[in-house]
């Protein structure tokens, strides 16, 4: 099973705020708005990082599933972990799996030439999971969700997230169970592109996706500016990281 890491939502109540700190840090204007998110009473921003997506998204409506996951969540934090799959074949046999084991669809559509499929976190456990199909079938070019065609790769690259959970071996072993892939020591899934670790919950107890890991060549400049804007910023040589909308990002040279 070949899947790439394409996408991480994280929820915000402050999208102007937080898309003004990521502009800042990492000199990346947002991407694209997708129109079609107000039919779930919320508004996000995308942005590209190398040839992949961090996405905000924010509530509009006080009644929105998304504005009851950040009371639940207490603030701000990670949301969604997007994977793009290769084929039909290979997201229809990701829905047999996970139909086999009952894990429930949150939703599906097919639109704008993708086939769209998110898992219910309930039953996944750690986070919201999205396995969708792009019918473009680049890893590295048009991606649906990010209104089709792609600007030039930004010097970024996407590494892996961290998802939290109370039994961090069993959400690995059902994860990798629904994507066709096989638990690595860590526990960690291993994609494409990046990995996916699974982690005990943090000391304040936070669980879900919790961590980002990038590499980029401005890593000490971008840690630079983090520790010009207040924020608590905890470096080793080139490497480091620092808290963002909820999440750490975790940046290496």
């Amino acid at each position: 099973m070949v899947l790439q890491l394409r996408q991480i939502c994280l929820a915000t109540g402050d999208l102007e705020g937080v898309a003004a700190q990521i502009e800042v840090l990492f000199g990346l204007p947002p991407c694209f708005t997708d129109p079609d998110v107000a039919g779930f009473g919320a508004r996000n921003l995308l942005f590209q990082i190398g040839t992949d997506f961090i996405e905000l998204i924010a509530p509009t409506n006080p009644k929105a599933p998304l504005q009851r996951f950040l009371d639940r969540q207490g603030g701000d934090g990670g949301y969604m972990a997007i994977t793009q799959v290769a084929s039909a074949a290979e997201q229809q046999a990701i829905r047999d799996r996970a139909s086999a084991a009952g894990i429930r669809i949150a939703w599906e559509l097919s639109h704008r030439g993708a086939d769209f499929l998110q898992w219910n976190p309930a039953d996944t456990g750690g986070s919201f999971l999205e396995t969708s199909f792009d019918h473009a079938g680049d890893f590295e070019g048009e991606w649906s969700a990010a209104g089709g065609a792609i600007g030039p790769a930004t010097p970024f690259r996407l590494e892996g997230i961290t998802v939290r959970s109370p039994d961090p071996a069993a959400t690995a072993a059902r994860w990798g169970m629904m994507l066709g892939l096989v638990p690595q020591d860590g526990p960690r899934l291993a994609l494409r592109n990046a990995s996916i670790a699974f982690a005990p919950p943090a000391e304040d107890g936070a669980t879900g996706l919790t961590r980002i890991e990038l590499h980029s060549p401005e890593a000490p400049a971008i840690l630079d500016r983090a520790t010009a804007m207040g924020l608590e910023v905890s470096t080793e040589g080139e490497a480091g990281s620092f808290p963002l909308c909820g999440v750490e990002i975790a940046l290496r040279a």
